[in-house]
């Protein structure tokens, strides 16, 4: 569950498969509803180009929790605060803005948690979506028993696009950059989400991302968070800047 955290915020569930499951698979270069008329059987080699892709994630391990200043930057108005992050992942943030910034700020920081903490060793049953091999972003497999309905592509042993559907939206994070930290373990540094409706595959929006990081003892901490959120009608610029990063002890 904390895969599914914040991302905007994300990540993975799990219930049963039935015929007729609306799949998002990749037709013509985008990402577009489909109806699958059968279950599809697990690959092995699917399953296992999922596992390694997280496996090669930077994570925290026998992470400690630490503490930093924030700088919050929204549209050129800027607040300040303080975080605080459990060994546990829980944060405790104290932030002098309004609650729309404090809910912003919370939800964006209690995602990028939840993608550093380490995740469960199982394997999660994959299917090939096509045989295309030299697609840009890498091979297109496909969540079983998933009730997100997720979908993959992976590219160069790195989770380049995932693919997911809610109530009302389905979105996709396509990542551009990433990053290799001292293990040769992979950090995101920029990646994009659009997301659909689902009824009539208008695009709600469109966030761009970039992050950076900074090492602090044996952890990758971030030292910027950026986000653009493009809506129909305005442009939406913010950004968080960590400072005084402190490893609990």
């Amino acid at each position: 569950m904390k895969r599914l955290l914040g991302l905007l915020t994300v990540l993975a569930l799990v219930a049963p498969v039935h015929a007729h499951i609306l799949w998002l698979v990749p037709t013509k270069g985008q990402v577009t509803p489909v109806r699958a008329t059968q279950q599809a059987k697990p690959d092995s080699v699917a399953t296992k180009l999922l596992a390694d892709a997280r496996a090669g994630r930077a994570v925290w391990n026998n992470f400690p929790g630490f503490s930093a200043d924030l700088d919050i930057n929204v549209n050129g108005k800027i607040a300040k605060g303080k975080l605080a992050v459990a060994a546990s992942g829980k944060l405790a943030l104290k932030l002098e803005a309004d609650d729309g910034v404090k809910e912003w700020t919370r939800r964006t920081l209690a995602s990028l948690v939840s993608h550093r903490l380490p995740g469960t060793a199982e394997d999660t049953p994959c299917a090939f979506i096509d045989s295309v091999a030299q697609h840009p972003a890498g091979r297109a497999i496909k969540v079983l028993n998933d009730e997100l309905h997720s979908s993959y592509r992976i590219r160069d042993g790195q989770i380049i696009e995932v693919n997911r559907a809610l109530k009302d939206t389905r979105f996709t994070i396509t990542v551009l950059e990433n990053t290799w930290n001292k293990e040769k373990q992979y950090l995101p540094v920029s990646y994009v989400v659009n997301t659909w409706d689902l009824k009539t595959n208008a695009l709600v929006n469109s966030v761009a991302h970039h992050n950076t990081w900074t090492r602090i003892g044996a952890f990758d901490l971030p030292k910027t968070v950026r986000s653009v959120n493009a809506k129909a009608d305005q442009l939406d610029n913010r950004l968080v800047t960590f400072s005084n990063w402190q490893l609990a002890k």
